[in-house]
């Protein structure tokens, strides 16, 4: 029996590799909070969390050829998970279920 598995928060401090909410706009938000915490303080912390969240959440989020997006950036991935997650492992070409990600990725992208 398979279990949907949408958006769901763990324990404290827990990211499983596996189920991971990273979704692609939920960081370009974060970039563009830390950007505007830079401009204020000048803090050289925020700058490493822009580039952290760039390469590792946003960049992730749209495929080489700039044709296909993912919604949540999993850590890791498998098809032997005992459930159903609601959100594809694999970058698409449309996201039926968020209009958001594609343009938020290519615009935050052009911007930098």
């Amino acid at each position: 029996m398979y279990r949907k598995s949408i958006e769901a928060f763990g324990r404290d401090f827990q990211l499983p590799n596996f189920t991971a909410h990273n979704e692609t706009c939920a960081n370009i938000g974060n970039v563009l909070w830390n950007w505007r915490m830079l401009q204020i303080t000048g803090d050289a912390k925020y700058a490493d969390v822009i580039e952290l969240a760039l390469h590792n959440s946003i960049l992730s989020g749209i495929s080489l050829d700039g044709k296909n997006f993912l919604y949540t950036n999993p850590l890791a991935q498998s098809d032997d998970l005992p459930f159903k997650q609601r959100w594809s492992k694999d970058r698409t070409p449309y996201i039926a279920l968020s209009n958001c990600c594609p343009p938020n990725v290519v615009r935050t992208i052009a911007s930098e």
